[in-house]
């Protein structure tokens, strides 16, 4: 104890190197609701260097102990030969507190800057500055990493300032909100465990989603767009699909059954190649735009439900007819054996259901099994189905029925 020593009231004594810090303004600050703290008296010459070497400290003092948090389950490994290595920081918990009491928040700013800078140094110098460390022996030598006191310390207080005048933990501060001062100090924030920044946190949010972050980065920029790019969306309801009641069936089904008596026999003609003759003593098209042509005025595709894709110039809808199933399964000429499609699932139903026999044997049954007016379909890999209305619906099968007779 050779060396003249001053505390923050004025006393001296001769200390120890290894019990003096260094006399700053910023230690002074730091210490000051601490007691028996003791700084270098000013009667010596300002080397820094030199009283460093000799054990001065120029930052707060890592102090050893073996206490630990009670949260962390270290009593499962306790044996006889075991020890715990953990750290205080000299005046930290009262300098937390002096942050927190301060009523001016640049007050408060100020001091936390300086305990940010002290961090940094002291993480600089040991980057295994947060690290406690619990020891024990089991048949050899083993050791378990726990959360260091002062560690614990800084994030369970409130003394990290943020740009909106406010002091938070660091758990609830993003790095965007933290204040320029305490930037660029990538090892501190990530001990401290502050939450990620925007773009960090837009990025992880796009993985999330599948999207890009450049897509995030738009809708923030162009909300008013986007609100009416939702709407849109929400507008593209399915229109509503037209309904044809059969208020008597057994009248519609007698009628029917009187113009089947009348309509001519499918007749084909061997020439170069098959030309249908007799249907030309009905008209599918009429009859299927009067039935899929709903109250707005839209006639509906009875596979994807949607509006027809175009009106032609005289602003009817374009759609093709499909015999609903082949001449095989429907000797008689009638409009209701047909459906009403878009081009695009005409395409498919050709493809996929009317040049496989098979398919359009099990269509025929779906067709007469079914328990409402939609008959599930496949076409290819997509799963979907015909929707009729009910008096399409009433009159397709009953002319299947009719077939099942004359064929017997």
């Amino acid at each position: 104890a050779f060396l003249k020593a001053i505390d923050l009231s004025g006393r001296t004594t001769f200390k120890k190197p290894v019990e003096i810090y260094f006399n700053s303004p910023e230690l002074q600050n730091y210490f000051s609701n601490v007691e028996k703290v003791w700084f270098l008296h000013n009667d010596y010459p300002s080397k820094e260097n030199v009283w460093r070497d000799l054990g001065i400290s120029t930052l707060p003092r890592k102090l050893k102990t073996s206490e630990y948090l009670h949260s962390e389950r270290v009593a499962e490994y306790s044996t006889r030969q075991s020890s715990i290595i953990n750290f205080r920081l000299e005046g930290l918990d009262q300098f937390l507190q002096v942050i927190q009491e301060k009523t001016d928040f640049e007050e408060q700013k100020e001091n936390a800057i300086l305990l940010w800078q002290f961090l940094q140094s002291h993480l600089e110098q040991d980057l295994h500055f947060f690290e406690a460390k619990y020891y024990w022996f089991f048949r050899k030598e083993r050791q378990k990493r726990i959360t260091s006191i002062i560690l614990d310390s800084l994030k369970k207080s409130k003394w990290i300032p943020t740009k909106d005048g406010l002091l938070k933990k660091p758990n609830e501060t993003t790095i965007d909100q933290i204040i320029d001062e305490l930037s660029d100090a990538d090892e501190l924030i990530k001990h401290l465990g502050l939450g990620a920044n925007q773009r960090e946190q837009e990025r992880e949010y796009a993985e999330k989603l599948g999207v890009s972050r450049e897509h995030i980065e738009f809708i923030k920029n162009h909300p008013a767009e986007f609100e009416q790019f939702i709407a849109n969306m929400a507008s593209r309801k399915k229109p509503p699909f037209p309904k044809r009641l059969v208020n008597n069936p057994e009248r519609r089904e007698e009628r029917l059954g009187k113009q089947l008596s009348d309509a001519p026999n499918k007749k084909y003609e061997h020439r170069k190649r098959s030309v249908r003759t007799t249907s030309g003593s009905i008209d599918p098209t009429a009859w299927l735009r009067n039935q899929y042509r709903n109250e707005d005025d839209q006639m509906i595709c009875q596979i994807c439900k949607e509006e027809m894709p175009f009106r032609k110039r005289n602003g009817e809808h374009y759609f093709e007819k499909k015999e609903a199933l082949s001449r095989d399964h429907l000797l008689k000429e009638h409009e209701a054996q047909y459906l009403a499609l878009c081009p695009l699932c005409a395409a498919k139903y050709e493809e996929f259901v009317k040049t496989d026999d098979n398919v359009m044997a099990e269509l025929k049954e779906a067709i007469v099994n079914a328990e409402d007016c939609e008959v599930p379909i496949s076409l290819g890999n997509q799963k979907t189905s015909i929707r009729f209305v009910e008096a399409h619906y009433h009159d397709l099968k009953v002319i299947i029925a009719d077939t099942k007779k004359d064929n017997k």
